[in-house]
């Protein structure tokens, strides 16, 4: 796959995990930077930025007009528990918006941050706004480490051996995460 199509997944996973896929873009995006570069994985995580926000759009419009329907949605999808959809309500009422950063790094999915700041009636702008870098921030850690550590392994033993040993760690974290989560 050329790198056009490396954006096109990028931009597609966004989109599908900010509403209903429950693998993060982060696994894709780790895997670019291995194989490829910074340079690459940045610009995908562009591209999934445009769709996590467009996804993210979408549900805050679900929320705010459907917001039980979609909340009986979203609770079906793995790892994601009523008490969960309660507590991320419960943030926002108390700490407003800069509880996606807290949400991004803690296992806590966007779709519920988009349904709840909807429902809420939380300016669009300002939860567009403080989307982006939440979303990034993430993102960008988890590319940067990925290289660090891609190109260690790939000095010590060979790229393919690196990318082999990332698919293993997504693998076993999903396997965890899984374990440890609600549903």
């Amino acid at each position: 796959m050329g790198l056009k199509g490396n954006y096109l997944v990028s931009f597609l996973w966004g989109l599908a995990e900010a509403t209903f896929f429950f693998i993060v873009p982060d696994v894709f995006l780790s895997y670019l930077s291995v194989k490829y570069n910074l340079k690459v994985s940045i610009i995908s995580a562009l591209f999934s930025l445009v769709g996590a926000l467009i996804g993210g759009l979408v549900l805050y419009h679900l929320g705010k007009e459907y917001s039980q329907n979609i909340i009986l949605f979203i609770v079906t999808l793995p790892a994601i528990s009523p008490e969960m959809i309660e507590s991320v309500e419960l943030n926002l009422k108390q700490s407003g918006l800069i509880s996606l950063f807290t949400g991004a790094i803690s296992g806590v999915p966007y779709k519920i941050f988009a349904v709840q700041a909807g429902q809420l009636s939380i300016p669009m702008g300002a939860f567009i706004a403080v989307s982006i870098p939440a979303r990034l921030f993430r993102w960008f850690l988890v590319i940067f480490i990925s290289n660090i550590i891609g190109k260690h392994l790939s000095k010590r033993w060979s790229k393919n051996v690196a990318i082999k040993a990332l698919l293993l760690f997504w693998v076993i974290f999903y396997s965890l995460f899984f374990l440890m989560m609600p549903n």
